[in-house]
C-alpha cells in the first residue's frame, strides 16, 4: 500500500495546477487532502450540484472544503433538461456523467485549470459504471485508479491522516435508486431523498431507499436489519414513508449492497 501512496504523490506533483471534482465523500476528500499535502496551493475544488444529490451531501462538501482550507466552487447542473437522461435507460449514468463533467471541465478551464481529476478508485472498476466511459472520453484524470488504490486502502490512509471521512458511508446519485426503464421524475427523487433523510435521523447511516413504483424497498447494513424491523422503528418508518406518498414499505433481507439496481442488466 505504501508504494501506491508514493505513486499517487508522484502523479499529483506532475499535474499542477489541478481541479478536483469534489463530492465531499471518502475518495474526493482523500484526493484533495493528498493534493494539498503534495502540491501546495494550486488546487481548486468543484462540486456539481443537482436534484440528483441529497442536500446534506452538498452541505457536507461545503463543510469539508472549508476544513481542508482549499478554494471551492459550486457548479449547478439541471438534469431535467435532457430527455434522454430522464428516460432512465441503461446508459443513464453515461449521459449524466458526460453532461455533468462537461460542465465541470468547462468551469475548470475557464479558471485556468487544464487538469481535472475525480476520486474514482480501483474497486469502482468492478461494477457496471458507464459513467467512467464518459469521464474517460472527457479526459478526466483518475489518480487513485492509476495508483491502484482500493476503497479499503483509502479509508485506512484517511484514518491515519486524521480525515473524518475515513469511515463515512459511500454516497451515490439518487437516480440510482430507481430501476432502469422507469422514468425519473422530481417527485420520485424527492421522495427518495426525504425517505433516506428520515432513516438517517433515526440513526441508520448505511442505507438506501430503492423506489419501485409506489413501493419503497429499504436496504440497510446487515447488522441493522433486526433493529430496523423491530416494532420500535417499524411503525415510525412506515408512518413517515406513507406520509411521503409510498403505499408499500419493504425491507431487503440481503441488506445494503452497492450497485444493487444493476442486477437485472444483461451481462456482456
Amino acid at each position: 500500500m505504501r508504494k501506491k501512496i508514493e505513486e499517487l504523490k508522484t502523479l499529483l506533483k506532475i499535474k499542477t495546477p489541478l481541479a478536483i471534482a469534489f463530492s465531499g465523500g471518502v475518495d474526493s476528500v482523500f484526493l484533495a487532502a493528498m493534493a494539498k499535502k503534495n502540491m501546495g496551493s494550486k488546487i481548486l475544488l468543484l462540486t456539481l450540484v443537482s436534484e440528483f444529490q441529497a442536500k446534506q451531501d452538498t452541505d457536507n462538501a461545503i463543510r469539508m472544503a472549508e476544513k481542508l482550507g482549499l478554494p471551492h466552487e459550486i457548479i449547478h447542473f439541471n438534469p431535467w433538461e435532457d430527455q434522454s437522461l430522464i428516460q432512465n435507460n441503461e446508459n443513464r449514468c453515461y449521459l449524466c456523467k458526460k453532461l455533468g463533467f462537461s460542465l465541470l471541465r468547462m468551469a475548470a478551464e475557464n479558471r485556468g485549470f487544464t487538469a481535472l481529476a475525480h476520486g474514482v478508485n480501483q474497486d469502482d472498476l468492478s461494477d457496471y459504471r458507464p459513467g467512467l466511459t464518459a469521464t474517460g472520453e472527457l479526459g478526466i484524470l483518475s489518480p487513485l485508479v492509476d495508483a491502484g488504490l482500493t476503497k479499503a486502502e483509502i479509508r485506512t490512509v484517511s484514518r491515519e491522516m486524521g480525515l473524518e471521512t475515513w469511515n463515512m458511508p459511500s454516497q451515490s446519485c439518487l437516480a440510482t435508486r430507481i430501476p432502469y426503464g422507469e422514468q425519473l421524475t422530481r417527485k420520485k427523487i424527492q421522495q427518495i431523498s426525504d425517505a433516506e433523510a428520515e432513516l438517517q435521523q433515526l440513526g441508520f447511516e448505511k442505507i438506501r431507499v430503492r423506489c419501485h413504483g409506489d413501493m419503497a424497498r429499504i436496504e440497510c447494513d446487515s447488522k441493522d436489519i433486526e433493529t430496523l424491523s423491530s416494532s420500535l422503528y417499524r411503525k415510525k418508518i412506515t408512518k413517515a414513508f406513507y406520509a411521503l406518498g409510498f403505499k408499500f414499505v419493504s425491507l431487503d433481507l440481503d441488506g445494503y449492497a452497492s450497485g444493487n439496481m444493476n442486477r437485472g442488466l444483461r451481462k456482456a
